[in-house]
């Protein structure tokens, strides 16, 4: 091996072929590494959006939860929930949807967030083993990625801590 490289080094051209094989190695590498860099930003960024839509979720279920279940005069039976579910059939309840505005500056008819976004919420109510429940479902968007997320929420009529998340 010794006497391969002795030759070599002793031909003309030799480093010229050297330094261009090491470049080709260094540069591979490097790019290499760069590509790496740029998909673990990518994904950084993907898992960013889904915590934020995640949050956007679960804060429309906790306003939607409250304006249901807390009343304005503190008064147990005159809650939303009760007042629409509570007694009448099931079968002829429709479900309530609205969207609710998330924005950075809180502009008029938004609420203020950290994140700009919609959220979707649909409720309506179930009757299970002779129980009823309300389920909140929570569908909140990104503004400016479209990433969306889901978040339901399911709740005793009768007593709202009984809860099942979903």
């Amino acid at each position: 091996m010794r006497k391969i490289y002795q030759k070599l080094k002793n031909q003309s051209g030799f480093t010229y072929i050297f330094v261009i094989i090491t470049f080709v190695v260094v540069t591979t590498i490097v790019v290499g590494m760069l590509n790496l860099v740029d998909v673990n930003m990518s994904q950084a960024i993907s898992q960013e959006d889904t915590i934020r839509a995640h949050y956007l979720a679960v804060s429309g279920l906790e306003l939607t939860f409250a304006a249901l279940t807390v009343s304005p005069d503190h008064d147990e039976d005159n809650t939303l929930s009760n007042n629409l579910y509570k007694t009448g059939s099931i079968d002829t309840r429709e479900e309530l949807e609205d969207t609710i505005m998330f924005t950075a500056d809180g502009s008029s008819g938004t609420i203020q967030s950290s994140v700009d976004g919609s959220v979707t919420i649909r409720v309506f109510a179930f009757e299970q083993d002779g129980r009823r429940w309300v389920e909140i479902v929570s569908t909140a968007t990104v503004a400016d990625t479209g990433v969306t997320k889901t978040a339901r929420l399911q709740f005793l009529v009768d007593n709202p801590l009984v809860q099942n998340n979903l």
